[in-house]
């Protein structure tokens, strides 16, 4: 038997937490297909990836990228030293940004913007890497 969170039945339940909680196959299934609905209703996005390196959360990155067909992002900003990272990429500038920060948790957050100013961006997550490695 397959262990998940129970409380997680849409991507808005991922809101909870501050790090990306376990889900089962099936909930993975359920969620992709409506991360996949809510990104068709955006222009663009910025994802956010907390992670226990830069080479994990660049991994994921790229990942992301070739799930959805998005063009590759430039990392700019890279940090010297080893630790845990948030990394932020923005597909409208096409830049990548990591920087060391501790006490994170880990997962993936992606924030959808509109076209028209006068419709919020939709954010989502922490959502489990493994969403993503399909």
């Amino acid at each position: 038997m397959e262990l998940g969170n129970p409380e997680i039945k849409n991507l808005s339940d991922f809101s909870k937490f501050r790090s990306a909680p376990e889900i089962t196959k099936h909930q993975l299934e359920s969620l992709l297909d409506e991360l996949k609905l809510e990104m068709q209703k955006a222009s663009w996005f910025t994802v956010g990836i907390m992670a226990s390196s830069a080479q994990e959360a660049l991994f994921m990155l790229r990942k992301i990228e070739r799930k959805f067909d998005w063009e590759e992002m430039k990392v700019v900003l890279n940090p010297d030293e080893n630790g845990p990272v948030f990394l932020k990429a923005n597909q409208s500038s096409g830049e990548v940004h990591l920087r060391i920060e501790h006490g994170l948790g880990e997962g993936v957050i992606i924030t959808c913007h509109h076209p028209s100013k006068d419709e919020p961006a939709l954010t989502l997550g922490p959502m489990p890497m493994e969403l993503f490695l399909g």
